[in-house]
């Protein structure tokens, strides 16, 4: 979509805000200065988001997604009880917290390190901190459930 047709649509969303009375007349009861500064930071996240800047705090972001090259995939984690059954490992039910979505990116990123790295000297010691960190999960899933631990941990890949 090109940039023209993006800023006729967004001014086309933001003109009734620019006509709702209460807002207006909150601009009108603001200083000189601060009226510049609330129009120049308007002016620069419309500017920074048609120039596609990538500083915060005026992030890019295309009002239509681009198709991605090659398949889709997704790294998924299951984990071998003592039971004998099999459970999906999902950080976030280990910690519901926002390190959750830190230690799947962490893994993901492992994981392409592993498969991008050509030194096998590299690879091995990449592939040992992936496990150190597979085996801290283990450890985490054995603390909250004692009574079915964790013997082992499975990582498949899945293209969607």
């Amino acid at each position: 979509m090109s940039r023209i047709l993006q800023a006729v649509l967004i001014l086309t969303v933001l003109y009734p805000l620019g006509r709702h009375k209460p807002l207006v007349q909150l601009f009108d009861s603001l200083d000189a200065r601060y009226k510049m500064f609330v129009a120049g930071m308007l002016f620069l996240v419309f500017a920074g988001h048609l120039a596609s800047v990538n500083t915060f705090p005026f992030v890019t972001w295309s009002m239509y997604g681009m198709p991605q090259s090659g398949d889709p995939f997704v790294y998924e984690y299951a984990g071998i009880l003592q039971s004998g059954r099999t459970t999906p490992l999902v950080p976030s039910r280990l910690m519901p917290s926002m390190a959750a979505a830190r230690i799947v990116s962490k893994l993901y990123r492992q994981i392409g390190s592993v498969n991008s790295e050509h030194d096998s000297t590299r690879k091995a010691e990449l592939l040992a901190q992936h496990r150190e960190t597979l085996a801290a999960l283990g450890k985490l899933h054995i603390r909250k459930f004692p009574d079915d631990p964790m013997e082992a941990i499975v990582v498949s890949k899945t293209i969607v």
